[in-house]
């Protein structure tokens, strides 16, 4: 009797050892299952973080390329623009230049005239006198 009750107990405490083994296992196995969850958020949080900066970074870079060639393209028409002011009151100079000796020329055909009719006063007033 006494040796079926000790094998009852070891059996028993054998059957509680097994679940206690068992229950190790199992919180074993759910301690690595979130860990390898953890790990993965921990990952994917990298991840999303990198690309975030990246892109950012990315935008950034472009905002400000896009902002110097702006400013590049507006100091080029700027100076283009100065540049076609510049054209602009060449062209006036020249056109009053222009003007100026056009008038000049007039003035001096005028003057042409003038001089081409007293010449000509003169030599009738020198036929008048020969006759």
């Amino acid at each position: 009797m006494k040796k079926k009750m000790e094998k009852k107990k070891e059996k028993k405490e054998k059957k509680k050892e097994k679940k206690k083994k068992e229950k190790k296992k199992k919180k074993k196995k759910n301690e690595e299952k979130k860990e390898r969850r953890r790990r993965r958020r921990r990952r994917r949080r990298r991840r999303r973080r990198r690309r975030r900066s990246r892109r950012r970074r990315r935008r950034r870079r472009r905002r400000i390329s896009r902002r110097r060639r702006r400013r590049r393209q507006e100091e080029e028409e700027g100076e283009g623009q100065e540049g076609e002011e510049e054209e602009e009151e060449e062209e006036e100079e020249e056109e009053e230049g222009d003007e100026e000796e056009g008038e000049e020329e007039k003035v001096e055909e005028e003057e042409g005239e003038e001089e081409g009719e007293e010449e000509k006063e003169k030599e009738e007033e020198e036929e008048g006198e020969e006759e």
